[in-house]
C-alpha cells in the first residue's frame, strides 16, 4: 500500500499510512477536515482531533512501522472512525475505570489511550480473520434538546379518518416533539429529547418511521422501528396523541409497520418499552425486565415479540449455571437451538478484560457489555458497578451475546455479582442476547 494514499467513497473517507511520527500532522488535518466536513461542532471537532492524535501517537510506538488505515465515515447523526492495523495494545485502558499513574513510565505510555478513550462516546474492538485489530470510535453530534416547555401541549381534535403515511423531515421532527409532549412520563428512548436528532436518524436510512394523521393532515400518533441485528427489528410505539379512536389507530400503526418489516429480511420483530399493551393478535410477551422508574416505583416491563419467519435454528454458547434457564426458555418458545458449553481446559487466556457500559440518563440505566473476556474479569466486573452504583444508576443491566463463545466466560462474574438472568432476545445479536439484570440494585 502507498503512504498518504486518501481516498474518498460516499459518505466515508479513508486514509492508508505508516504509523511515523513524521505523519501525525496528516492524521490531524485528516481527522479535523472529516469531522468538519461531516457536521460535527467545534467542540466534537476538537475531541476527535485530540483521540486521534493520542491513539495515532502510541501506535507510532507500539507497531512500528506497520500501516494502519483509518477511515471515517458519516452516519447522519454520528460518525464513526476505524483504526485497522496489526500489532497489540494495552486495551484495558478503555475501561471507564482505567486509571493510570504519571509516576510509571509504563503508565505514561498508556495515558494517550485513556485520554482518547474519554473523548469519544462509544467503542468497539474487533480481532479480524487475518489477525490484525480493528479499533472502533463513535463519537455522535449534538443536538439542540428539547425542554419540558417546548412549544407547550399540543392538542390534538378528535380524529375520524385516519391516514398512516411516511413523514417528511418537519413531520418527523414535530412527532418527536409530541412524543416529548403528550408522553413524557413514559419510559422513553432519550433520543425523544432531540428532534433534529430523530429526523438524522431516520434520513440516514438507519431507522424507519410512520405517522397517522387526521383529516386535517393533523399527527395523531406515530411509529418508529430499527435493525437492531440483521435478524431483528426492534419498534418504539405506536404513541398516541389523539383524543379518540386511539386503538385504531395503533392497530392501523402497528399493521403498517409489519407489512413493511415483513418486506425485509429480519426473522422477528420485538418491543422492550412500550407504554401501553399490544394487542395478543400481534405479539407474544417473552419476559419482563424489573425496572424503577422515575419516581422510583418498581415495575415490570413486558418484552413483546414477533416472530416473522422460519427461524432455521443456531448454537448458543453458555456456563453450566444458565444451562437450566436457558433450556427452560427455548422451550416454551420453540426456537430449535443446540446449547454448548464453554470449559475452561487451561488454554491460554488474556490477562486483562474489557467492558463497555452505556449510560441511558433518561432511564436511569446502565448497560454493560463484554469487549474482551480476560482473568481479571470479576475484579474489572466489580469496580465498574463501584462506579455505576456512585453514579447514581438504579436500573443495571448486562446484556450477552449467545452466539459468541467468548462471552460465556464472563457468566460466572455476574453470578458471583448478583446478577440474574431474566430473559433472551431472539436474534438480536449475532446470536440471541440474553438480559441479565443486577439484584437489588
Amino acid at each position: 500500500m502507498n503512504n498518504n494514499l486518501l481516498k474518498s467513497e460516499k459518505d466515508s473517507i479513508s486514509l492508508n499510512l505508516k504509523c511515523k511520527k513524521i505523519f501525525l500532522p496528516v492524521v490531524l488535518g485528516f481527522a479535523e477536515e472529516c469531522s468538519k466536513c461531516f457536521g460535527l461542532k467545534k467542540a466534537e471537532v476538537f475531541s476527535i482531533r485530540l483521540a486521534m492524535e493520542e491513539i495515532f501517537t502510541y501506535l507510532c510506538s507500539s507497531i512500528g512501522d506497520n500501516n494502519v488505515e483509518i477511515t471515517c465515515i458519516d452516519n447522519g447523526y454520528f460518525i464513526e472512525l476505524y483504526f485497522n492495523f496489526k500489532g497489540n495494545i494495552p486495551l484495558k485502558v478503555f475501561n471507564i475505570t482505567a486509571t493510570v499513574s504519571p509516576d510509571k513510565e509504563s503508565d505514561l505510555a498508556e495515558m494517550g489511550l485513556l485520554i482518547a478513550s474519554r473523548f469519544v462516546d462509544k467503542f468497539k474492538i474487533y480481532e479480524n480473520d487475518d489477525g490484525s485489530l480493528s479499533l472502533l470510535l463513535i463519537k455522535e453530534k449534538s443536538y439542540p434538546e428539547l425542554t419540558g416547555d417546548f412549544q407547550g401541549k399540543i392538542s390534538a381534535e378528535k380524529s375520524k379518518a385516519i391516514d398512516i403515511i411516511t413523514p417528511n423531515v418537519e413531520q418527523v421532527k414535530l412527532f418527536a416533539t409530541k412524543v416529548f409532549n403528550f408522553c413524557n412520563n413514559a419510559i422513553l428512548p432519550d433520543f425523544f429529547s432531540y428532534p433534529g436528532k430523530v429526523a438524522d436518524m431516520v434520513f440516514s436510512g438507519f431507522y424507519k418511521i410512520l405517522i397517522a394523521v387526521n383529516e386535517l393532515g393533523e399527527i395523531v400518533g406515530g411509529i418508529i422501528w430499527h435493525n437492531e441485528s440483521h435478524r431483528l427489528m426492534e419498534f418504539f410505539g405506536p404513541y398516541n396523541f389523539a383524543s379518540s379512536n386511539k386503538g385504531k389507530i395503533n392497530e392501523k400503526l402497528i399493521v403498517r409497520m409489519i407489512e413493511a418489516v415483513g418486506k425485509s429480511d429480519a426473522v422477528g420483530l420485538y418491543s422492550r418499552f412500550a407504554i401501553e399493551r399490544l394487542s395478543d393478535e400481534y405479539f407474544e410477551v417473552i419476559g419482563e425486565i424489573p425496572f424503577i422508574n422515575a419516581t422510583e416505583e418498581r415495575i415490570s416491563l413486558p418484552v413483546y415479540f414477533r416472530q416473522l419467519k422460519e427461524d432455521s435454528g443456531s448454537i448458543v454458547w453458555c456456563d453450566e449455571t444458565i444451562k437450566d434457564f436457558l433450556d427452560k426458555f427455548y422451550k416454551e418458545l420453540f426456537l430449535p437451538r443446540k446449547i454448548e458449553l464453554v470449559r475452561d481446559f487451561g488454554e491460554k487466556m488474556n490477562e486483562n478484560s474489557v467492558l463497555s457500559v452505556n449510560f441511558i440518563k433518561s432511564q436511569n440505566t446502565a448497560i454493560l457489555h463484554l469487549i474482551l473476556s480476560g482473568k481479571d474479569i470479576e475484579e474489572n466486573l466489580r469496580e465498574h458497578l463501584t462506579l455505576i452504583k456512585d453514579e447514581g444508576f438504579k436500573n443495571i443491566f448486562f446484556e450477552t451475546d449467545l452466539g459468541i463463545a467468548e462471552q460465556a466466560y464472563v457468566i460466572p462474574a455476574l453470578i458471583s455479582n448478583k446478577f440474574v438472568p431474566k430473559l433472551i432476545i431472539p436474534c438480536a445479536s449475532t446470536g440471541d442476547t440474553l438480559i441479565f439484570h443486577l439484584e437489588n440494585s
